[in-house]
C-alpha cells in the first residue's frame, strides 16, 4: 500500500564529490628547466596564466596540452562566513571513513 511517503534504506552508501571544473590544478607542459617540465595554471598565480584557459568562439581549448594530475583537486577554497569548505568536506568525509561510517577510500576522483 502506497501512503504517500518514500521508503528509507538502510545500508552503506557512497558519495562521488566531483569539484568541479574550477576546483582541479591545470597544467601545461614547458620546456624543461631545472627539472621544471610544466606550469600551474589553475589555481591561476596572475591574469596571463588564467587567460591561457580561454576558449575559442566554438567552445574549445586554446591550448589543448592543458591536463590534470590524478588526485589533484583544490583542497582548500576559503569563502567569507563559511570557511575553508573543501578542507571542512575533505575532513569531514575522511572523519566518516575513520568512524566506520562509511567504506570510502576518501580519494578523490
Amino acid at each position: 500500500m502506497n501512503n504517500g511517503l518514500i521508503p528509507i534504506y538502510i545500508y552503506n552508501s557512497n558519495v562521488l564529490f566531483l569539484p568541479g571544473i574550477e576546483s582541479s590544478r591545470l597544467y601545461a607542459p614547458l620546456a624543461c628547466d631545472a627539472g621544471v617540465c610544466e606550469k600551474q595554471l589553475w589555481e591561476p598565480n596572475g591574469d596571463d596564466l588564467a587567460g591561457q584557459l580561454a576558449n575559442t568562439t566554438s567552445g574549445e581549448s586554446i591550448n589543448p596540452s592543458i591536463y590534470t594530475k590524478p588526485n589533484d583537486v583544490i583542497d582548500n577554497a576559503y569563502v567569507p562566513v563559511k570557511g575553508n569548505v573543501y578542507k571542512s568536506f575533505i575532513e569531514d568525509m575522511a572523519g566518516l571513513v575513520t568512524s566506520g561510517h562509511s567504506s570510502m577510500g576518501g580519494s578523490p576522483i
